[in-house]
């Protein structure tokens, strides 16, 4: 198996749920409802949500290339903990209520674990086969 075709599933996935998160976000209203709590300024949240609906678009794109670098799923992996460590420090001083940031929190860490793990795999199964030679 080569070693991207690990990774098309954990990124497909990582793109659908950013693209979710963007379309959410990208309606204000919808994104009061979703997350609850109250959106102060409307045009940075639509913004967000557009930028997510972007990233998305990229991340899902690069998941179907046969051409890639390991650096997409190292950034993502890491973004995707940054926003899971954001979202813990803004739940402790009381931005976020535990209900409103245990979705996607857990779903950040599983889909980093699910990439760092690919990732270690990938590496490994490269650096084994490049010793035999």
């Amino acid at each position: 198996m080569e070693k991207w075709d690990r990774f098309r599933l954990p990124l497909s996935v990582a793109a659908i749920y950013l693209a979710a998160a963007g379309i959410i976000q990208f309606f204000p209203m919808m994104s009061e409802f979703v997350f609850a709590r109250e959106v102060t300024d409307p045009a940075i949240e639509s913004l967000l949500g557009a930028v997510l609906l972007s990233f998305a678009g990229v991340v899902g794109f690069l998941s179907a290339e046969k051409d890639r670098s390991l650096v997409l799923p190292m950034v993502l992996t890491a973004g995707l903990l940054l926003v899971a460590i954001n979202m813990i420090y803004f739940w402790l001083i009381g931005q976020y209520t535990l209900g409103t940031i245990v979705a996607p929190v857990a779903l950040n860490l599983l889909l980093a674990a699910w990439l760092g793990t690919t990732l270690v795999r990938s590496t490994r199964a490269a650096a084994t086969s490049n010793a035999r030679r």
